[in-house]
């Protein structure tokens, strides 16, 4: 049990925070695309992560959000840190929509 919850802290380190991202820096996106049957992964590249949260939040279907991350020197942030990036205070761009309308990632 002991090992377990070590593993589990360890994981916990590594998971990027919000304060983290730096909006201004290149970011790579890997969008999943498909359903059950041919599941594939389609990889854009950024000159800054505010225009890939704005990809994603904007251009890419609620469905493929859920399997989607964006990679930077920061870390790795899924669906739910790139919805919250969106709607953050320092996300330069201003959003498309409200947050009441973004979709609810699982």
């Amino acid at each position: 049990m002991v090992t377990q919850l070590r593993h589990h802290m360890s994981e916990m380190e590594n998971i990027p925070q919000l304060d983290q991202f730096d909006f201004h820096n290149p970011a790579e996106v890997y969008v999943a695309k498909g359903g059950r049957q041919g599941r594939r992964v389609e990889y854009r590249r950024f000159q800054n992560g505010a225009e890939a949260v704005r990809f994603l939040m904007e251009d890419v279907e609620p469905a493929s959000l859920v399997g989607s991350v964006i990679e930077t020197d920061a870390g790795r942030f899924d669906a739910n840190l790139i919805r919250r990036l969106y709607v953050s205070p320092a996300y330069p761009l201003g959003t498309a929509t409200t947050s009441a309308t973004l979709p609810i990632v699982h």
